[in-house]
């Protein structure tokens, strides 16, 4: 919403769980203000174009009340948020909204890629992920080509992508932050359950690898996930082998 004078005035305020309590604890007509300027609070316009850095949290549709110029003074065109001093709480909001219309079904898929148990993560890594690491890649070409029929990766292999930033759109990937989401939390968790064994990185240190196995149930995470792609990527048939081996194991049972 607008004021009259061409500002935004309401917008969607995403928070995590282990960061402000002050919105964690908020209800409708909380008032919540920073006192400075470095300390700002980022307003979206819109829920796709929410930056999750940490799960779970919760989603507020907010108005801005306490706004000052120089806090968005280097904000370039065509930004798809303001960073405000105040808000106040409107509503709280379902999480799942950040992901498009199949959001419940990823928002189960982000939430089993954060708390999975031995059983789970070892038929995970069971699954037939073949075939869907060439539907996933085929998901993104398509995607590419609907957003900017004239980029240069068309034809790139995404086997392995989880964004892919375009100019002047709000999001990054088919399913909004999702994939981005599902590998940070997966890669927490498997920490958490197997050790930093489970794990390797690149000469500096820096990109982490997977151990083969363990590689299969990530991947077989990620590809449930793009099947939920609500923007007719991929045939209903492609959709549901993409699925498969998360929802329904090789013997037909589905994964506890």
């Amino acid at each position: 919403m607008l004021d009259l004078k061409g500002k935004r005035t309401k917008g969607f305020v995403y928070v995590s769980l282990t960061n402000d309590q002050r919105f964690v604890n908020a209800q409708p007509s909380d008032i919540i203000v920073n006192k400075a300027a470095s300390g700002h609070i980022v307003v979206d316009y819109s829920y796709s174009s929410i930056i999750i850095t940490k799960w779970p949290g919760k989603l507020f549709e907010v108005e801005i009340v306490k706004e000052k110029e120089q806090v968005n003074n280097e904000l370039v065109e065509h930004i798809w948020y303001t960073r405000t001093l105040g808000v106040k709480i409107i509503r709280e909001l379902p999480v799942d909204l950040m992901f498009g219309k199949n959001g419940k079904q990823i928002t189960k898929l982000i939430d089993l890629s954060s708390n999975f148990d031995e059983e789970q993560l070892n038929n995970l890594s069971m699954c037939d992920v073949e075939i869907g690491r060439e539907l996933f890649s085929k998901a993104w070409r398509n995607w590419i080509l609907q957003m900017d029929s004239t980029s240069s990766h068309l034809n790139d292999s995404h086997y392995n992508t989880l964004l892919f930033p375009l100019k002047n759109q709000t999001y990054s990937s088919p399913i909004k932050n999702a994939l981005s989401i599902i590998s940070s939390q997966f890669d927490v968790r498997l920490r958490e359950l197997k050790g930093k064994s489970s794990i390797r990185f690149d000469e500096e240190g820096k990109k982490i690898y997977f151990n083969a196995e363990w590689s299969i149930a990530y991947q077989a995470l990620l590809h449930a996930a793009m099947s939920y792609e609500s923007d007719n990527l991929l045939t209903k048939n492609e959709k549901n082998i993409m699925r498969y081996p998360v929802f329904g194991r090789r013997n037909n049972e589905r994964i506890k």
